[in-house]
């Protein structure tokens, strides 16, 4: 059994892995030289960033509970649109 990953945890991994996934998607094409591993890091990122986009959906949702669960929601929301 895995345990879920915390709220602030999640966020914090967003935030860094966020930064690596732009860079990536944004430079894609000025590899210049041989770049053997270019085109499946770019995949890679590609991928990761539309299953983050995937949760904006739900975290929409949480963000109308309130509370605790709302503001941590929030937050996430928040790091995953500044993905862009």
């Amino acid at each position: 059994m895995t345990s879920a990953r915390p709220p602030l945890r999640a966020w914090l991994d967003v935030d860094y892995a966020g930064q690596l996934i732009t860079s990536n998607r944004a430079n894609a094409h000025l590899n210049v030289g041989v770049d053997l591993n270019a085109e499946a890091r770019s995949e890679r990122c590609n991928g990761c960033y539309r299953g983050l986009q995937g949760l904006r959906t739900r975290l929409e949702a949480l963000t109308q509970r309130g509370g605790d669960i709302a503001n941590r929601a929030r937050d996430l929301f928040g790091a995953i649109e500044a993905l862009g």
